[in-house]
């Protein structure tokens, strides 16, 4: 009984890799194999910047349509996306930041569009704010990475 446990714990994936998956399919497109792009492949290519397209296709999936471009221009100042094709590092991880938290509560919800009414509204555990503006900080993203782990593992504080 224990080996046929361990066998199937096994074929599980393990939780950093899951969401390497699923940003990436947020940021890429569904990939050819799920394991076709790592967390470095991920790392580099925010530190190398990730093309504005890539920026305007997350929000474009994170925000409500009337509200896309006021947030995108959050992330990256209007007239610097109208002047630049490569976003900088730090543009760059805040799109990856703003993806895995997408990626996570689409995962969760099971749902893009019900991940995105999760991300556009007020949360009271989460101090009323929206999730999508929290997740444009590293603190702010793992507070809601975290609200989304324990409701996906049915564990609330």
């Amino acid at each position: 009984m224990y080996h046929v446990n361990m066998l199937w714990a096994s074929s599980l994936p393990h939780p950093s890799a899951l969401m390497v998956r699923e940003t990436a399919k947020v940021l890429y497109g569904a990939p050819s194999s799920p394991y076709s792009i790592t967390a470095t492949d991920l790392r580099e290519a925010a530190e190398t910047g990730f093309d504005r397209e890539v920026l305007r296709h997350v929000v474009d999936q994170v925000c409500y349509p009337h509200e896309a471009l006021e947030f995108m221009y959050r992330i990256v100042p209007r007239a610097t996306f109208n002047r630049r094709t490569v976003l900088s590092p730090e543009e760059s991880e805040r799109t990856e930041r703003l993806t895995r938290v997408f990626a996570l509560a689409e995962y969760t919800f099971e749902s893009a569009d019900r991940a995105r009414d999760f991300l556009n509204r007020p949360h009271h555990s989460l101090g009323n704010k929206k999730p999508r503006d929290l997740a444009l900080t590293e603190m702010g993203a793992r507070q809601v990475e975290t609200h989304l782990w324990q409701g996906l593992y049915g564990v609330f504080s």
